[in-house]
């Protein structure tokens, strides 16, 4: 009699433990958000933001610039609105496309070279991008004795391949500045960082 009691109580006991961490689960969920959420909700607060600061009379370059990363409809709508006006320098909204790599970041890119932009903002606006086409046109860009090579390293913001650094010590042989090179680690200007999406999908607790 007594064991079978003691058992019912550690059933018991077993049971409850499970319904409080079932409990503690859900309270839990309540809390986490996937991280492209939260990143888009910060995206759209920041175009808030520049839309503000447009109507407050700022220079629409530095804007162009700031637009980095973004790479909602609403961004591009920005973007394709400062290209087809005429009143932004090409060379900020290039240096904006950093962290980009769709197809629409490199149809503008060629619109960009068309029209004209410097290759030199070009090449800095490839900053976070790791891909065949990116490392194309860096190459491109380094045998090409217009580019300065300053650029291109600042360019290699957020890179950690094989392939970057080795170029950056092609850089450096190049004559590229060593304060160039260390700005083109992590970046120091409008950046991609932020941005870059995970390529799994990645939970944060959010702060209370």
């Amino acid at each position: 009699m007594y064991q079978e009691a003691k058992e019912v109580r550690d059933i018991t006991k077993v049971k409850e433990l499970i319904i409080g961490l079932e409990e503690k689960k859900k309270t839990l969920e309540k809390k986490i958000f996937p991280i492209e959420e939260l990143l888009n909700r910060f995206e759209e607060k920041s175009l808030d933001y520049m839309d503000k600061l447009l109507k407050d009379g700022v220079g629409k370059n530095s804007i162009a610039r700031g637009l980095a990363g973004l790479d909602s409809e609403r961004a591009w709508q920005m973007r394709d609105r400062f290209f087809n006006d005429g009143t932004v320098d090409n060379d900020f909204i290039a240096e904006g496309l950093a962290g980009l790599d769709s197809d629409r970041a490199w149809k503008m890119r060629e619109e960009l070279l068309k029209a004209g932009a410097d290759k030199n903002f070009i090449a800095r606006g490839l900053a976070g991008l790791d891909s065949d086409r990116a490392w194309k046109m860096r190459d491109d860009f380094f045998n090409d004795g217009t580019v300065d090579k300053n650029s291109i390293a600042k360019g290699l913001a957020g890179l950690d391949s094989k392939r970057a650094w080795k170029m950056r010590e092609e850089l450096l042989k190049a004559g590229a500045s060593d304060d160039y090179v260390v700005r083109g680690l992590t970046g120091d200007y409008t950046t991609f960082v932020w941005r870059l999406r995970p390529k799994k999908e990645v939970y944060i607790l959010l702060k209370q």
